[in-house]
């Protein structure tokens, strides 16, 4: 399935990020090149596992992810972000119906 979705939370410590797409919010560790607050990542996201997205933010540079669940409800996605593990709410981009941090 091709998607696209917007970076809506990041743990800077561990590297893992949440996109906001049309199903839900995908969680990702992201493996090589660059991702900051509302990129929009987009690319082939068949389930877990490796995957290269392009970064359309970011003069479409690639990024080499691991996807770690996709379509997931705010509440796990924050879970499995470990926003604990930092001072800032990293996922406040990531409320219903808000836009991306």
């Amino acid at each position: 399935m091709s998607s696209q979705g917007s970076v809506c939370g990041m743990n800077p410590n561990t590297g893992r990020v949440v996109v906001r797409t049309e199903g839900g919010y995908t969680v990702m560790d992201i493996e090589r090149g660059v991702v900051g607050p509302r990129d929009v990542l987009a690319g082939r996201i068949t389930g877990p596992g490796r995957a290269i997205l392009i970064n359309t933010s970011r003069e479409s540079s690639e990024v080499t992810v691991r996807v770690e669940v996709i379509d997931a409800a705010l509440d796990v996605a924050r879970a499995l972000l470990h926003e604990d593990e930092v001072e800032t709410d990293v996922a406040r981009g990531c409320a219903e119906g808000s836009g991306t941090a």
